[in-house]
């Protein structure tokens, strides 16, 4: 084959590289609700929207540390199911995860309300951010910081505010099985028809 002929087939090549980078590309995430059949037992939401929102908006906020890809998608399909009033959850942290139910909200038009509790600053533990503390969230109205058990503040806030209904319980805290297994069980005898959601389990 000659430098001519060679160069030809390079260019071709080229261009349907090109072609298949542009067929492939990922499209605007939409603000549609990506829910499907709602009436279903098992909720069910299109992958290829949620996955739009999630690499354009989330990914670059959030990274994929400590949610990978599949919690990031499982967080926007629970929530945009779901469509709680509000959301507690505990182990704030920086505020990764309640920046990423803020972004979801936002996104799809919710007005979710995210309460998110962390530990007092004068209690000592090896995850405690300290004056870092919800950096990721200080400021935005609808996500409000509080600071102390993660669930009986949740539950007490939960009560004060009339017992919003549906309620999302994202339990992040203390991830020893004697800690989950009481607040999944002290969540289901306070919270009628609870959505619970266990991240690290």
């Amino acid at each position: 084959m000659g430098l001519r002929t060679r160069l030809v087939h390079w260019l071709a090549q080229g261009n349907e590289l090109a072609s298949l980078r542009q067929s492939t590309a990922v499209p605007p995430a939409s603000s549609e609700n990506p829910t499907r059949n709602r009436d279903s037992l098992t909720f069910e939401v299109n992958g290829w929207e949620t996955s739009a929102f999630v690499l354009q908006k989330l990914v670059p906020l959030t990274g994929v540390h400590p949610f990978p890809l599949h919690e990031l998608l499982l967080m926007t399909a629970a929530v945009c199911n779901l469509q709680p009033k509000v959301i507690f959850e505990w182990g704030t942290n920086i505020g990764k995860s309640a920046r990423i139910f803020h972004e979801i909200s936002l996104q799809y038009g919710l007005g979710t309300s995210i309460h998110s509790i962390d530990l007092p600053d004068d209690v000592e533990h090896v995850e405690h951010p300290h004056d870092q503390r919800g950096w990721m969230v200080r400021g935005i109205n609808d996500v409000h910081l509080h600071q102390g058990d993660g669930l009986s503040t949740s539950l007490s806030i939960w009560s004060e505010e009339g017992k919003p209904q549906p309620a999302l319980f994202f339990i992040d805290g203390d991830h020893s099985y004697e800690s989950v297994h009481h607040e999944l069980l002290s969540i289901v005898a306070a919270v009628p028809k609870p959505n619970v959601r266990v991240q690290g389990s």
